[in-house]
Parts: structure tokens; C-alpha cells; sequence
């Protein structure tokens, strides 16, 4: 085996132990989160920020709404 072998070997197992990580700690995150009491918080969480968000943008538009333009491709 040269170090090029190595290395693609190496990033597969990275690649490998990465995806299997997140997966196992997707699930766990998942079933702590189950149930409609929590729901309701992340939803109403998720509200709660779209709001702030969207009044932030509303109320500093002169900041952003100049930076965008119809330019043609």
C-alpha cells in the first residue's frame, strides 16, 4: 500500500464513521424530542423567531434592499 492508499482509505473510514455518527446521534436527538408537548414548544420557538426575524429585516430594509438588483445573466 503507497500513502495515496492510504489516504483514500482513510477518508472513507472518516467518511464512514461521520455519516454512521450523525445518524446514531440523529436518533437519539429524535426520540428525546418525541411528543407533543415538545412540538408545541419547538413550533411555537420557530414562530417566535420567524417574527423577530422578519421584523428585523422589515425595519433595516433600506440597509439590504439596496444590495439587490434585476441583473441579466
Amino acid at each position: 500500500m503507497n500513502k495515496t492508499d492510504e489516504r483514500e482509505v482513510e477518508r472513507i473510514v472518516r467518511a464512514t464513521v461521520k455519516d454512521e455518527l450523525e445518524k446514531k446521534v440523529e436518533k437519539m436527538v429524535r426520540e428525546e424530542l418525541k411528543g407533543k408537548a415538545n412540538e408545541r414548544l419547538i413550533i411555537q420557538i420557530v414562530k417566535n423567531a420567524m417574527s423577530s426575524l422578519y421584523r428585523t429585516l422589515w425595519m433595516r430594509r433600506a440597509t439590504w434592499l439596496s444590495g439587490i438588483e434585476n441583473k441579466e445573466n
